[in-house]
């Protein structure tokens, strides 16, 4: 969605936008928002100035990947197609004849996202000395964060005692925390 308008003096422009993809496996996904606004004012003959800003968030639902115990295609791969995914009291089965954890209840019980922010934007002055000769001052911002939160339940892995695991990390520049 788009909004244009102005006058002889004074332009703008809005934009905002909405992306969603569901992924290939259960419980993976990517949601992304965006929203552009810009300004452009002649203030006098000799005086412009405007300024844009750009605003996103995205957030991306995970799955386990990777060749570690608990990445979802793996254990598909290695799991017998006659594997049943469900025991009978409803709780997700473990995969004795592989040692490994049920790819299904995996993507179901695992909560793995992404949230990333970001910020782009621009207020400038240009004043026209002489005909070819512009002066033009600029303040410039890009910010960008990450949010990467995981939560793996102790019952993914079957009878076997394993404890949940919790990871959470921020990062922004010039540093990063894990929690």
């Amino acid at each position: 969605m788009s909004l244009r308008g102005g006058n002889e003096k004074t332009t703008y422009a809005a934009s905002l936008g909405y992306f969603n993809q569901k992924g290939v496996i259960i419980s993976s996904g990517y949601d992304t928002y965006r929203g552009r606004f810009s300004i452009d004012h002649q203030a006098s003959a000799r005086f412009k100035t405007g300024a844009n800003i750009l605003l996103s968030t995205a957030k991306r639902d995970r799955v386990p990947e990777g060749d570690d115990i608990n990445a979802i295609i793996p254990n598909a791969m290695r799991n017998l197609p006659f594997s049943p995914v469900y025991n009978p009291d409803g709780s997700y089965t473990y995969l004795d004849q592989i040692q490994r954890p049920n790819p299904v209840g995996l993507a179901m019980l695992t909560s793995w996202f992404t949230v990333s922010n970001r910020l782009v934007g621009n207020v400038y002055g240009d004043y026209d000395i002489w005909k070819g000769l512009t002066f033009r001052s600029t303040l410039n911002i890009d910010y960008a964060g990450t949010r990467d939160e995981r939560f793996t339940p102790s019952t993914i892995q079957g009878d076997r005692p394993v404890r949940a695991r919790l990871r959470m990390a921020t990062y922004l520049p010039g540093s990063t925390k894990i929690r």
